[in-house]
């Protein structure tokens, strides 16, 4: 589809995705993850990050700049791919519901007509990254009986529905997604199926470090045309060298 944006559309690049900058190795996982690759072993003891199935994920990736269809050096100032896609000449972005809202910002409210969303593109799985914010009670608070309270109300589908549509944020309640606003609505129900099949980095104390010699491997890829194999091996010699912090 990326291609076809080329060749029959007249993009100048297919789809927008991330070159090896900073933060970039968090922005695949979904490819890695949707291939069968992972981050570390079941009991998060160990990374495995050069199987077979993460080469081949890797390579998958790479096509996309070799093939000319992604662009090595993107602009990454602020707004660009957003006014790109408006402008059609990257009509194609990976990213998540926050784009609603700044595609507004760059094409006026008549852009939400011409937005289309779908799922990460399946393969093994078509499993996505996800994330958020944590709601908690300090252990020396003075109010912690209002705190939870606080807490509580913010979590109710109900108060969460309007959550979403104040700030743009996905309700973190499975019921919320029942109601018809979300339920219903052709864009944001995509969301809510994809919350189906989600993924997180490990929450141990080494990943930002294993994460930052991810995108430096990442640019090795894509920047440089490095074998990914190599690469990937390079890297988990990195990561069993920094560890797990346990």
């Amino acid at each position: 589809m990326a291609k076809a944006m080329q060749t029959k559309a007249g993009a100048t690049w297919g789809v927008n995705l991330p070159p090896g900058s900073p933060s970039s190795f968090g922005s695949i996982l979904p490819f890695m993850w949707s291939d069968g690759a992972d981050l570390m072993n079941a009991d998060q003891t160990k990374w495995t990050l050069d199987t077979p199935e993460w080469v081949d994920a890797m390579k998958k990736y790479q096509s996309f700049f070799t093939e000319k269809i992604a662009s090595r050096t993107p602009d990454t100032s602020p707004g660009a791919p957003d006014a790109a896609f408006v402008n059609g000449s990257i009509p194609m972005i990976l990213g998540g519901p926050s784009y609603l809202g700044t595609l507004v910002t760059a094409g006026g409210p008549s852009i939400k007509d011409k937005v289309g969303v779908g799922r990460i593109p399946m393969d093994k799985s078509s499993t996505s990254f996800v994330g958020g914010g944590d709601l908690v009670v300090f252990k020396k608070s003075h109010n912690q009986d209002a705190a939870w309270k606080f807490i509580q109300w913010m979590l109710k589908p109900d108060t969460q529905i309007k959550w979403q549509q104040t700030l743009g944020d996905l309700p973190a309640s499975q019921a919320a997604w029942k109601d018809p606003v979300l339920a219903n609505d052709p864009v944001l129900s995509v969301f809510g199926q994809q919350l189906t099949d989600t993924k997180a980095p490990p929450a141990i104390p080494t990943w930002n470090q294993v994460s930052s010699a991810g995108d430096q491997a990442l640019e090795q890829i894509v920047k440089s045309g490095a074998d990914p194999a190599e690469v990937l091996k390079r890297l988990q010699a990195t990561a069993d060298s920094i560890g797990t912090g346990s």
